[in-house]
């Protein structure tokens, strides 16, 4: 004899079109047989928005939240550019802080993607993993780059990097930070040029949950 409870199950559509969860129903738990996708985080019902993927979720009285751990894994990717070095994907002008925009790629953890900001979708710790290519040319120029991925984009802080990017073909300036973010914060890619404008063909973002707490 098999043991174990087996949750109701309901499509994604079905979960969407109710609206009456509310405190009362915190701890309900259901089996999600599909999943929203990347049309999850934009439904009407808000409740849903974490509901990417199909699995078990649990309602914690506002939204439903995965039972899946994700510890470990790599929840969001976004990029831009072709691989092609020698194509202009965006330039970061000289002496501005510049968010580069990206094209969603992966996105398991529940967290949402608009107007280039990445909203975290669990209070925990994470590896951030970031690229900035700049763009093949036969007069580069020599500037000094910075590179960060956080809450903020107006300001030199102590958590980005910067780098001398020499005048030579194929340069790529490589980002790592590991930082634990709050439920809610948005966090962006962003870039600073100094000493000149610097074009670049291709640019990414990774993003691993590596515990929730």
């Amino acid at each position: 004899m098999n043991d174990g409870i087996i949750p109701p199950n309901i499509k994604f559509s079905q979960l969407a079109a109710k609206t009456g969860y509310g405190s009362q129903q915190s701890g309900a738990i259901i089996y999600v047989t599909d999943g929203g996708g990347t049309l999850a985080g934009t439904n009407s019902n808000p409740a849903v928005r974490l509901v990417a993927q199909p699995g078990i979720y649990a309602f914690d009285g506002t939204v439903w939240q995965s039972m899946a751990s994700k510890a470990g894994n790599v929840i969001f990717t976004a990029k831009v550019g072709t691989g092609n070095g020698g194509i202009l994907a965006g330039t970061i002008n000289s002496n501005t802080f510049t968010t580069i925009p990206l094209t969603e790629g992966t996105n398991i953890g529940g967290g949402t993607w608009a107007n280039n900001l990445y909203e975290i979708p669990v209070t925990g710790t994470y590896i951030i993993k970031s690229s900035i290519r700049r763009q093949d040319s036969n007069t580069p120029t020599v500037v000094q780059l910075y590179q960060y991925v956080g809450l903020s984009n107006e300001q030199d802080v102590a958590d980005g990097a910067w780098v001398q990017i020499p005048n030579s073909f194929r340069y790529t300036m490589l980002y790592t930070r590991f930082a634990k973010f709050t439920k809610g914060d948005k966090i962006r890619l962003c870039a600073y040029s100094d000493g000149g404008n610097m074009p670049y063909s291709d640019a990414s973002i990774n993003i691993v949950l590596v515990s929730s707490n």
